[in-house]
């Protein structure tokens, strides 16, 4: 089960994460923890790591702010919003992770939620224009 103790450890590491953090990625992810979100699907926490330099190399400011979590037994649902800098310009992505903790409590499962189209798509120049019309033919 999921206690408070643990639960805080990990928002907090996704709270203040920086890149020399990144070492300690092991006191809350397990060797072999699996990631997928809309660009990745990986296998080991090195590969998670990876995932995380590239996004302390690509953008400016990356953050996680922690709106909401819930857990119940081995699983946390948390709710966040990703906030970073592209020259200079701020954007927010709106998202949510599950997460299930094995034994050890430790991250072995972690599956990223969020909208593609929605928060990257429908903000870049043409195919943001492409998108929205689509969803202006779809909406009801």
């Amino acid at each position: 089960m999921v206690n408070k103790e643990v639960k805080n450890k990990i928002i907090d590491f996704y709270t203040h994460m920086t890149p020399d953090s990144l070492e300690n990625m092991g006191s809350v992810y397990s060797q072999k923890a699996f990631f997928k979100d809309p660009f990745n699907e990986i296998h080991s926490i090195e590969d998670i790591k990876k995932i995380f330099s590239h996004m302390f190399e690509s953008l400016d400011n990356p953050r996680f702010v922690i709106k909401e979590s819930v857990q119940e037994d081995s699983s946390l649902f948390v709710t966040w919003d990703f906030i970073f800098l592209i020259k200079d310009k701020e954007f927010l992505i709106h998202g949510s992770s599950f997460l299930k903790l094995d034994e050890n409590d430790l991250i072995y499962y972690h599956r990223d939620y969020w909208d593609v189209g929605e928060e990257v798509l429908s903000k870049l120049p043409i195919v943001g224009r492409i998108y929205r019309y689509f969803c202006r033919k779809l909406k009801v």
